[in-house]
């Protein structure tokens, strides 16, 4: 078997198909951020939020984003790259679901909350996977970190027009109910495109990673 220097100096064929993928993730995962500040007023309106709780549409996700990303990192060394892209992008779809679906503000808040634990996977292991990727060639790795910024600053600005467009023609439901499909996508060209990677030994500090969230929460 080889070893992973060995891997890394033969550069992956698919190696620009793969970055197109993660960059498309990383995208949806900032967009996420942004995309439900418009249909906020509606959101409201619909599931009767005061003032004072709408915060927390866009705090759930926060939180758990911003609390789990190492965890999200650490994972992804252990269990393989392509196994926690997959699972983060799995758990944002399937959260994505119930949030576009929401009856109250408590299955709002917790789908939204879930779907920052998925996007905490997603990004960390996302990235790994892109420095692994294109590590053997400095040029490459430079302009792949570019796309990859470039992605994600895309996704933070076109979500708020986005949301402001489904919010308009369909419904508020629609800038949650929109990551169902394009997650499926994601999901079955990743097998294709992203290779299983290798696995670290270690543990994980799932007391700390509960602390960090803890802390950003209060």
């Amino acid at each position: 078997m080889p070893s992973q220097s060995q891997t890394i100096a033969q550069p992956n064929s698919k190696r620009w198909k793969a970055l197109a993928l993660l960059a498309f993730a990383n995208f949806l995962v900032m967009m996420d951020t942004a995309i439900i500040q418009v249909a906020l007023p509606a959101i409201k309106n619909s599931l009767g939020y005061t003032e004072a709780n709408l915060q927390w549409v866009m705090n759930a996700f926060l939180i758990l984003f911003g609390g789990l990303l190492l965890l999200g990192g650490r994972l992804a060394d252990l269990s393989g790259h392509r196994r926690i892209f997959m699972w983060g992008v799995s758990i944002l779809t399937i959260a994505s679901l119930f949030a576009g679906l929401a009856w109250n503000e408590m299955s709002l808040n917790v789908a939204r909350a879930i779907q920052g634990a998925g996007s905490a996977m997603i990004a960390p292991a996302a990235l790994s996977i892109v420095m692994i990727l294109f590590s053997a060639n400095k040029k490459e790795l430079g302009k792949a970190l570019a796309f990859w910024g470039l992605s994600g600053a895309a996704g933070g600005s076109i979500g708020i027009v986005l949301g402001g467009v489904l919010t308009q023609f369909l419904s508020w439901r629609w800038t949650l109910l929109f990551y169902v499909p394009v997650g499926i996508l994601v999901l079955i060209k990743s097998p294709r495109l992203l290779q299983k990677g290798t696995r670290k030994v270690g543990s994980i500090d799932y007391a700390g990673a509960i602390s960090v969230t803890a802390g950003i929460g209060i």
